[in-house]
C-alpha cells in the first residue's frame, strides 16, 4: 500500500530543482538586459564625447581604436593601452587613470575622472551631453602653469 505506485507525482526535489533553474534563467535575462543597456549608453556617450574631442563620433565605437584616441587626447602614451590586457587591476587602473587625465583636459577634477573610469556609461553620458564639459586640451595645462607661476612670484615677493 505504501509506496507501491499509487501516486505518479514527482518527488519534491524535482520541483525545487525546477525553481532553482527558473531563478537562474530569470537572473541571467535581467543581467543581460542591464548589460545591453549599459553597452548602448556607453556607445551613445562615447559618440557624443568623441564629437566634443573634435573626432568623428563613429570612431568611439571601434573597440581598441577608441582607447588609443582617448589616450592621445588625454596626453597618455599609446603604449598604456596594453595595461588593459592585465585582468582586473589593469582594467580598473587604466580606466581610472585615463578618466582622470581626460577630465583634466575638460577642466574638471579627479572625482569626475574616477566616475568616468569606474562607471563609463554614466561618465561618458555626462561628458558627452553636458554643456559644462568643453574640451580645452593644452589650454588647461597652460592655465595651470600660468597660475603656478603667479603663485610662485607672489610668494617670492
Amino acid at each position: 500500500m505504501y509506496g507501491y505506485g499509487y501516486s505518479y507525482g514527482y518527488p519534491s526535489s524535482y520541483s525545487a530543482a525546477g525553481a532553482l533553474l527558473m531563478g537562474i534563467i530569470i537572473t541571467t535575462i535581467i543581467l543581460s538586459i542591464i548589460g545591453i543597456v549599459c553597452v548602448i549608453l556607453t556607445a551613445i556617450g562615447l559618440w557624443k564625447t568623441f564629437e566634443k574631442l573634435g573626432l568623428p563620433g563613429w570612431e568611439g565605437l571601434l573597440l581598441g581604436h577608441n582607447l588609443v584616441c582617448l589616450f592621445e587626447k588625454a596626453d597618455i602614451p599609446k603604449q598604456y593601452v596594453f595595461f588593459y590586457y592585465i585582468p582586473y587591476v589593469g582594467w580598473l587602473g587604466a580606466n581610472i587613470y585615463m578618466g582622470i587625465q581626460l577630465m583634466k583636459k575638460f577642466g574638471k577634477g579627479a572625482g569626475m575622472g574616477v566616475v568616468l573610469g569606474l562607471f563609463p556609461p554614466i561618465g561618458f553620458m555626462i561628458t558627452g551631453f553636458s554643456k559644462n564639459y568643453v574640451y580645452q586640451g593644452a589650454k588647461v595645462e597652460a592655465q595651470a602653469e600660468t597660475k603656478a607661476e603667479t603663485t610662485n612670484t607672489e610668494t617670492n615677493k
